[in-house]
């Protein structure tokens, strides 16, 4: 049986991700909700329809965004709108419940679908999630781990993501399966539905017979709506894709042209139920014929403030692989996890 052993940049991910940490300031913004309460805090975002809202003494709250009346704070955010406007300002409550001002502009809140801060600091502009899954079996010495996370940067001209997956399958009688991805995609941002798009993604799969694929590209992404229940998006351009599979000491070298959809609905009261879904397609355009797809849903289900279980369906399509190695042209994978927020 083949021992384990970590790949390199599994390390470097987790590191990343278990190393970040986002600094408290001083609370002095305030929230006034529909009741009449009033709370001290800090606006950290609001994303989803859902307001995130640190405070000293409840930690970190999740305030359904048509609960609020008022929301005042003298730090700078960017404020999206859903006729897809944006402001850049401080906070101020409204002449009426309901209502705010940003930049000297009045509006209803209702209207009003993101809210990030713009902080100078750089860990209060990131976010992400980090969750584990376990399975043993004793009967055959069998077990399955997985690993997921996520960190994005968001500043006012750029929107950059770190995303990061490993999944392995073993048992006493045979070798360990594993399957990993390290996948980055930076925004340009232009208005508020443009963006100059540059990815690129480093993976290996032993299901298939990949030790490593790695592509970057660059292309450009176009939100098509945004709202406070759900986010959809399409992108396309062109990379450059570099693979070795097992058995195999040369590498294969494709130009392609790639195509993609997010689609992520989310429930509006607290609990936290997100769903999202990505499909990627690429066709190779020196190699005739070939074709890739990979797509993932991701169900994620808040248990308490910052703390979640997922379920996540991943699967990988390749219809014309440059080698005879691979048993099959599919791959997929499921796994259920917990994990935390931040």
């Amino acid at each position: 049986m083949r021992s384990w052993s970590c790949p390199p940049f599994l390390i470097a991910a987790t590191a990343m991700f278990l190393t970040a940490s986002i600094a408290s300031g001083q609370k002095t913004d305030i929230l006034v909700l529909m009741n009449g309460d009033r709370i001290t805090g800090e606006v950290k975002e609001l994303r989803h329809g859902l307001l995130r809202y640190s405070t000293d003494d409840a930690g970190t709250l999740g305030v359904e965004w048509d609960k609020v009346a008022s929301l005042t704070s003298i730090h700078t955010f960017e404020v999206e709108l859903a006729t897809k406007r944006k402001l850049f300002g401080s906070l101020s409550a409204g002449p009426e419940p309901g209502t705010m001002e940003v930049a000297g502009e009045v509006f209803d809140l209702i209207t009003i679908v993101a809210i990030t801060e713009m902080s100078p600091g750089f860990w209060k502009r990131t976010s992400g999630y980090l969750d584990v899954g376990l399975t043993l079996a004793k009967a055959n010495q069998a077990h399955t781990i997985t690993l997921g996370a996520e960190s994005r940067y968001r500043g006012q001209k750029l929107d950059a993501t770190a995303a990061f997956s490993f999944y392995e399958q073993g048992q006493d009688s045979t070798n360990v399966t594993r399957n990993s991805s390290l996948f980055l995609d930076l925004n340009r941002l232009y208005g508020t539905v443009w963006a100059w798009k540059f990815i690129g993604e480093v993976s290996q799969n032993d299901e298939l017979g990949r030790d490593i694929r790695t592509f970057v590209g660059s292309g450009v992404g176009r939100r098509i709506v945004r709202t406070n229940r759900m986010d959809a998006s399409w992108s396309a351009g062109l990379d450059a894709s570099l693979e070795r599979y097992a058995g195999e000491e040369e590498n294969t070298y494709s130009a392609e042209f790639f195509a993609g959809a997010v689609f992520a609905a989310f429930r509006l009261d607290s609990p936290e139920l997100d769903v999202t879904s990505d499909l990627k397609t690429f066709t190779s355009l020196t190699e005739g014929g070939r074709f890739r797809v990979d797509f993932n849903v991701r169900v994620q289900y808040e248990v308490f403030d910052d703390f979640f279980v997922a379920l996540t369906l991943e699967s990988e399509f390749d219809n014309k692989p440059p080698s005879e190695t691979p048993k099959t042209k599919t791959d997929y994978t499921s796994a259920l996890s917990v994990g935390w927020s931040w």
